[in-house]
């Protein structure tokens, strides 16, 4: 039961980012950097979206790869991977804060998304309510994978570099829009 409560959860969780992807952009090619299993992409991959994933994890690959089916690449995005302009979306999902230098894969993000392309990041903020309740016990300094840590202004400022436009900040994520002059 608890499982199956987990599975529940964590689905509706993704459904509820891809309908509001689904306002913005309903097709498109999608980019996932830090796909994992591919469980997520392969939910916008269900509402016809192209997807693409990139994992570094040789068994999270091949998970994503034979049991969901999915285009993924094993390994890291550098800048030959894709051309430029190649996406209508990448999701950078529970990945910044592995990263020693997030302005460069902000870098290569803005490179390979096309003009009015989106990018979606979710991360905890180190400003939350839930940070600064639990301090230095605060989950996401108990992975010693995380070396980097964010909050509303870091954020802006690591994505106003590359001309990011923030147009939706979520509890769950934030949503940018690249060359974008409307906001949403």
């Amino acid at each position: 039961m608890d499982k199956f409560l987990k599975f529940i959860l964590f689905w509706s969780y993704d459904k509820n980012f891809l309908n509001r992807i689904q306002k913005i952009k309903q097709k498109g090619k999608v980019l996932e950097i830090g796909c994992g299993n591919g469980f997520f992409l392969k939910l916008f991959k269900d509402y016809g979206y192209d997807c693409t994933g990139i994992e570094p994890s040789p068994k999270a690959f091949n998970y994503a790869k034979e049991y969901n089916a999915l285009n993924v690449i094993n390994g890291f995005l550098e800048e030959n991977t894709f051309e430029k302009e190649s996406f209508d979306i990448i999701l950078l999902m529970d990945v910044i804060e592995h990263l020693y230098s997030p302005n460069d894969i902000i870098k290569l993000c803005n490179n390979i998304l096309k003009a009015g392309g989106i990018l979606v990041i979710l991360t905890g903020n180190i400003n939350s309510l839930n940070a600064r309740f639990w301090g230095s016990k605060w989950y996401y300094f108990y992975s010693w994978e995380h070396i980097s840590f964010f909050n509303k202004t870091s954020i802006s400022k690591l994505l106003n570099i590359q001309n990011f436009k923030i147009f939706e900040w979520t509890m769950e994520a934030i949503y940018f829009q690249k060359n974008s002059l409307i906001s949403i």
